[in-house]
């Protein structure tokens, strides 16, 4: 656990200082009695020091993650050309190409760990106002830990979060090709299509209502729901992860995202900027409430409960008052880090084998 611990300080303390005394590249030039400053970009030292940390730990664990060892297995069953094997084609793609340079299962775990991380930290580098403030949520709040698990799901995840971007520049047909990429490697990244359309169009208060109404009935007719969703995938019926447990953790932030929205935005321009975070993080909630019962329900709640790493920042950034922005701020750091105890916690369950971190390297 202490490992880990060390990971959070240590990326977010080396975010911070690199960030907060970033430098920029400015060349003053005298036009008659005026002084023209031409200021260049802004270094992301940063942002490639958090990459660095990150993905070297995901890129050398050994045996950490629960299907760690059966990913050997199915990368080696690629590599043999079974015919039968379920994985997505971009992922038996990339073991084929990958095996003209070794042989090695491990080197497949080990790329897309550093693409995985190398995603997610661009894009929060793009879209958030606090990057440092998003890098340790995006650790604490267990998302990084986690990406050491279904690294096809994860890699998906990774390209959407990206792809956000995309959607914020009106650029809807370069997030529906990094939506179709993101499927080639888990076929899960599809949903985002109309799930991020709905979250992206301007809701009225009757769309909270019709929402709220579709989250009881997906109570209520559970067991119907849970008939027609088995017939897609049975062998998820009566499996290790059809526990029928609600991920309390889940529905208490979702909680926590959506109140600190409602309570402290001002701005309407900001409510514009950051309503697709807002609305994916409504629709998480509604998806772990109403349909905690599906197996595996997280694999679809991340593409939406994730974004909630930019829009905390996003809405502290635009807090007047200053100690009321002070008091924010320390309060989710202070949530986060318990949070983030309780998880690493957990990490030690067979059923997510997280902790012991182990290495190759030694």
């Amino acid at each position: 656990m202490l490992i880990y611990f060390g990971i959070l300080i240590a990326v977010t303390l080396l975010s911070y200082v690199l960030y907060t005394n970033k430098k920029v590249i400015s060349i003053r030039v005298k036009v008659g009695i005026h002084n023209v400053l031409l200021v260049g970009k802004k270094r992301k030292g940063g942002c490639l020091t958090a990459f660095l940390i990150l993905a070297f730990f995901s890129a050398v664990r050994e045996g950490v993650g629960v299907d760690y060892d059966s990913y050997l297995r199915h990368i080696e069953l690629i590599q043999e050309g079974t015919r039968a094997h379920y994985m997505e084609v971009g992922f038996k793609q990339l073991v084929i190409l990958l095996k003209q340079v070794s042989s090695s299962p491990r080197l497949v775990i080990i790329l897309i760990g550093i693409l995985t991380t190398w995603l997610f930290i661009s894009a929060i580098w793009e879209q958030s106002c606090n990057p440092t403030m998003s890098v340790f949520l995006f650790i604490a709040w267990g998302y990084y830990f986690l990406t050491y698990n279904t690294i096809r799901n994860y890699f998906a995840l990774a390209i959407i979060i990206y792809a956000i971007q995309y959607i914020k520049n009106s650029k809807m047909l370069y997030f529906f090709i990094f939506v179709a990429i993101a499927s080639l490697f888990h076929k899960s990244a599809l949903v985002c299509i109309p799930i991020y359309l709905l979250a992206n169009s301007k809701w009225k208060k009757s769309t909270y209502f019709f929402l709220g109404i579709g989250t009881i009935c997906a109570l209520l007719f559970s067991g119907l729901l849970r008939f027609i969703v088995f017939k897609f995938y049975p062998g998820y019926e009566g499996g290790a992860y059809d526990t029928g447990r609600i991920s309390y953790l889940n529905v208490i932030k979702a909680f926590l995202v959506i109140a600190i929205y409602v309570i402290f935005y001002k701005s309407r321009d900001e409510n514009e900027k950051n309503r697709l975070y807002f609305h994916l993080n409504v629709l998480s909630l509604a998806f772990y409430v109403g349909m905690y019962w599906v197996p595996e329900i997280s694999r679809i709640g991340f593409y939406m409960n994730t974004t909630s790493i930019f829009l905390i920042p996003n809405v502290i950034g635009q807090i007047e008052k200053r100690q009321d922005r002070k008091i924010l701020k320390y309060s989710i750091y202070l949530f986060s880090l318990i949070i983030f105890f309780l998880l690493c916690r957990g990490f030690y369950a067979e059923t997510v084998h997280l902790l012991p971190y182990q290495t190759w390297l030694f």
